[in-house]
């Protein structure tokens, strides 16, 4: 699972997109669907940033493409055009679920009320 945070600027994500691509030099497209909204998120890169790109392929994604929290379905498609975004027809070489968790987390209230208890002494 990949892990995103809305307070950084840019995050790097780690795949493994190799075993599956079959063009020379492609391009990839990335498709973020957030499971519950079904909104899209869809970006086009090359720029691999692994030293060991046989074994996995690192990519850096601008957060600020993320407007809402949540879980997602990514899938990535290779292609030869660096503008596409559009994933119809492309070779999909890798899906799973990334979370991009809210810039502040969630902290609950908590209280502490006194308690008083009447005994009878009968």
């Amino acid at each position: 699972m990949l892990t995103l945070q809305l307070a950084d600027t840019i995050d790097n994500i780690v795949v493994t997109l190799r075993e599956k691509t079959t063009l020379s030099n492609p391009y990839y497209l990335f498709v973020f669907e957030h499971i519950t909204t079904k909104e899209q998120v869809k970006f086009v890169s090359r720029t691999d940033l692994s030293a060991y790109p046989d074994r996995f392929n690192e990519f850096a994604v601008a957060i600020s493409i993320f407007t809402s929290p949540g879980q997602y379905i990514y899938r990535i498609y290779e292609q030869a055009s660096s503008t596409n975004t559009d994933p119809t027809g492309l070779n999909e070489v890798e899906n799973g679920r990334a979370s991009v968790i809210a810039t502040t987390q969630f902290a609950p209230t908590e209280y502490s009320p006194s308690t008083q208890f009447k005994t009878y002494a009968g």
